[in-house]
């Protein structure tokens, strides 16, 4: 059993560039492998050290979808980690 998502990451590395997901934004198909979301977890971890949140600190992450294409916005408030 795993206590946390940061847990799959180790795994998701091993997958390398497999494909971990695809979507439609338009005419294109856009994919994620399981490589490039690891790669930004890490990326958004050291973010987060960066800016001295800690384990148990809030953080809000904001996502705001136009022209049903997915446009992330981060604010750092609210959800717990």
């Amino acid at each position: 059993m795993r206590n946390t998502l940061g847990s799959y990451l180790d795994d998701f590395l091993l997958r390398g560039n497999e494909t971990a997901f695809a979507y439609r934004p338009g005419l294109r198909t856009r994919s994620w492998s399981y490589a490039e979301i690891a790669k930004t977890a890490f990326q958004f971890a050291r973010e987060l050290e960066e800016r001295r949140i800690e384990k148990g600190d809030r953080v809000l992450i904001w996502a705001i979808l136009t022209n049903w294409r997915p446009r992330p916005r981060i604010i750092l408030r609210h959800l717990i980690l």
